[in-house]
């Protein structure tokens, strides 16, 4: 239809590494665009950040001074946010538990000299992360900040080398939380049937406020969390008195 512009935007990422055992970062490469697209995953409160980035190439040590990172999180209102940072010094950056899910893009090239760094993609390169509480905004500054990270390498931060061109999935599914706030969350894997049943609504708010609902693994109404590709088998004990209705939503963080 003339005067319509169609974007083609992947909606999936084709690799996932490991960062930590409660951190994992996804990326697909766009050359055509000269950029890369990043998920940070990590089973972390909103009140902390995620960070993720380059350090300097000749880096052999000390690899966080003069990295490119970007900070990403929440704000107070839950709306996402993704800044870039370029790192001069150790400290705070001065300018519901559960599992948080990020997607943001940067150039793969430079485009400030002096602080980007480009992204050698066909190389190994060093990338750093890091996992910390947020600073919220105040009367003196306007933005959200992350303070020093502290705790234990591998855990808390880290660093490893990744060449971005060669395929690589070691992430097992969508990440889960200890601590989640939702305990009506499920998730799901691909070898465990979920189990079906109907039963009298306790506490199912929704309109049109059925007298009976569905039951999964004994959760009233529960969100199930899934991953494109992974298949999920359902063993359905309910009767014909109540609907079996799967609602599909995406939620995806894009950058600012």
């Amino acid at each position: 239809m003339e005067g319509i512009k169609v974007y083609d935007e992947p909606t999936t990422f084709e690799n996932c590494k490991v960062l930590s055992p409660g951190y994992q970062v996804r990326w697909i490469l766009d050359l055509d665009r000269d950029s890369i697209d990043i998920g940070l995953e990590a089973a972390t409160g909103t009140q902390n950040y995620m960070a993720f980035g380059w350090a300097k190439p000749d880096a052999s040590f000390d690899f966080m001074m003069g990295a490119d990172v970007v900070v990403a999180g929440f704000t107070e209102e839950a709306l996402p946010f993704a800044d870039d940072y370029y790192i001069t010094t150790y400290g705070e950056c001065m300018v519901k538990s559960g599992v948080s899910f990020i997607r943001y893009r940067r150039k793969l090239s430079a485009v400030d000299n002096k602080y980007d760094l480009p992204v050698k993609y066909k190389e190994n390169t060093t990338v750093i992360w890091a996992l910390g509480l947020l600073s919220p905004p105040d009367t003196l500054r306007q933005y959200y900040l992350p303070q020093n990270h502290g705790g234990e390498e591998s855990v808390n931060f880290g660093h490893l080398a990744l060449n971005l061109s060669e395929h690589v999935n070691d992430c097992l599914g969508p990440m889960d939380a200890e601590d989640k706030v939702d305990q009506d969350l499920i998730i799901v894997d691909g070898n465990i049937p979920l189990v079906v049943t109907s039963a009298e609504a306790r506490h199912y708010p929704n309109p049109p406020n059925p007298a009976k609902v569905l039951f999964i693994n004994k959760k009233e109404a529960p969100v199930l969390r899934v991953e494109r590709g992974v298949p999920v088998i359902f063993t359905i004990q309910a009767g014909h008195d109540v609907a079996f209705l799967l609602l599909l939503i995406l939620l995806e963080a894009m950058p600012l």
